[in-house]
């Protein structure tokens, strides 16, 4: 049994905010002109190469598996965030924005909407965590991995049929399938770490 989960739940999201702000630094704010659509690609994308990885046995490039998972969460973060129409208009508000860095005040406004929706987050996983028992520690990294890649393939079916993440009350809707994939994947880091 793993302990001390809470713990290591709250060091997983201080290091996915960490790559974060060096992301933003790096980047600037080039995600804003993704669709939902285009989430769910970057997602899919990172889902299928950690599950190609974990079971890789000769690979052409050496990043570590848990750089995929970390990429899971702050891909699903950002998509949780470009709902916020108050958050996205204040930080990119003008035509140009997408091109440079964002202000401080921008930036500050960016890291605050990402520290609400970790917190959202977290205050699932402790619900789940305790109605389901800890039943994910005894989950393998390949049965982990089935489950982040099929709920990925959900919500690419959801989003192609027209649905739209907006519902956070829809416990079976996309918000509710980003905050598991954060979840799922901050369970397969702390899986990852206690081997």
């Amino acid at each position: 049994m793993i302990s001390n989960t809470k713990n290591k739940i709250h060091e997983i999201f201080h290091q996915a905010l960490e790559i974060f702000r060096k992301k933003m630094d790096a980047y600037g704010p080039a995600w804003i002109g993704f669709s939902y659509l285009g989430f769910a690609d970057q997602i899919y994308i990172k889902a299928y190469r950690y599950k190609t990885l974990i079971h890789a046995k000769n690979r052409k490039i050496p990043d570590p598996p848990e750089l995929e998972l970390y990429a899971i969460i702050n891909y699903c973060i950002l998509f949780l965030i470009s709902r916020d129409r108050e958050v996205i208009s204040y930080i990119f508000n003008s035509p140009t924005a997408m091109f440079e860095p964002p202000s401080l005040n921008a930036q500050e406004k960016l890291l605050r909407a990402y520290e609400r929706e970790i917190h959202t987050t977290i205050e699932l996983h402790l619900k789940k965590d305790h109605d389901y028992g800890s039943a994910w520690q005894g989950l393998s990294n390949e049965g982990i991995a089935d489950m982040i890649f099929s709920k990925v393939i959900r919500m690419k079916a959801m989003l192609s049929s027209g649905k739209t993440p907006s519902d956070d009350a829809d416990t079976d809707g996309i918000a509710a399938t980003l905050r598991d994939l954060i979840n799922y994947s901050a369970f397969a880091l702390v899986l990852r770490k206690a081997v």
